[in-house]
């Protein structure tokens, strides 16, 4: 067909593939209440040959908050992860009265440590566009957006400039931003105090149109109690033998907020939902179980369900001998 990317097709005839990305989906669970806890499997897969997982993506049809209240996460097995679940540090932006043409400025500041603990080098952004520094322990991010014609209301301007802030690498690896009537709500995907050390500054504007952080850091991060250590990452190479994940094992290093409006979907080309440990690899067998959280009060979804975006892998590298391949002896 004319303007078809779509050439040519390959295969492999003689050969098991492994290594390759696959899309494998848990539930979807029709209703969670309130007052749920990550001890509850919601639904389960079972892995048919080991795996790596590199990412996942939630959805659902329904949910009392985006505010970062409600929390997914994958485990192996059914058994109890943790004790108490944490909360995340969040922050209001206030934008009001909105002007073509007025420019307005903000930055946020994250610890280096915290993307490092997230297995991102912020090194690797140095020389990006929007970012100030790389340097003093902080990788600090620098937004600049001019009012558009088209942003007339408070809550279409706050609209323009989340989309703006979560289609910057790295930022939307740490926070998410959403809004509501021109209140965004800018907070941390994961639970912990660490993140109520991100640092927000510098709001401002050339015209009417006003912008003001309400206050000066992420706040309200608290730790997750009787976590579960997620797995250790594959070290074949060096030391010749395989490490899996156990069972009991989150895939997450701590359970991970819902923060979008139904259906859940995150904005095109963004993954924030990446384990830091991507390398664990999951045995042949293996049942991973899906898990919510849930407050309380407003404490429902509906349809949940998370697809994962996992690779086979190869824990027999040595088999099959003589060419004789047999998939209960050389896939494990």
């Amino acid at each position: 067909m004319p303007g078809s990317t779509t050439r040519t097709k390959s295969r492999v005839r003689d050969s098991a593939v492994f290594n390759s990305l696959q899309f494998e989906t848990i539930g979807p669970v029709a209703a969670i209440g309130a007052a749920v806890t990550g001890a509850t499997v919601q639904a389960q897969i079972i892995l048919p040959c080991s795996a790596k997982i590199y990412g996942a993506m939630p959805t659902y049809t329904a949910i009392a908050s985006i505010l970062g209240t409600h929390f997914f996460n994958i485990v192996t097995g059914s058994g109890t992860y943790e004790t108490t679940n944490g909360t995340i540090a969040t922050q209001s932006l206030t934008v009001a009265g909105p002007v073509t043409g007025n420019v307005l400025t903000w930055s946020v500041a994250i610890p280096q440590s915290i993307l490092l603990a997230l297995g991102i080098q912020p090194i690797g952004f140095a020389g990006s566009p929007g970012i100030a520094t790389v340097a003093n322990g902080n990788v600090q991010f620098n937004f600049s957006y001019t009012v558009k014609s088209t942003d007339t209301t408070a809550t279409i301007l706050a609209a323009s400039m989340i989309a703006y802030m979560t289609a910057t690498l790295g930022f939307n690896a740490v926070l998410f931003a959403n809004q509501a009537a021109g209140v965004i709500t800018i907070g941390s995907f994961n639970t912990g105090t660490q993140y109520n050390s991100i640092t927000t500054t510098g709001a401002s504007s050339t015209g009417a149109t006003t912008i003001a952080f309400g206050g000066a850091t992420l706040a309200g991060g608290t730790a997750t109690t009787g976590y579960t250590a997620v797995g250790t990452n594959d070290l074949f190479e060096y030391t010749g033998a395989n490490v899996f994940a156990p069972p009991g094992t989150p895939v997450f290093a701590s359970d991970m907020a819902l923060v979008e409006p139904a259906p859940g979907t995150m904005t095109q080309g963004q993954n924030p939902y990446v384990p830091a440990s991507y390398d664990v690899i999951y045995p042949q067998g293996t049942v991973l179980t899906l898990r919510a959280v849930t407050p309380a009060s407003t404490g429902s979804i509906t349809n949940l369900g998370v697809t994962l975006l996992l690779a086979c892998f190869d824990v027999k590298p040595p088999q099959p001998t003589y060419n004789s391949f047999v998939p209960q002896l050389d896939i494990g």
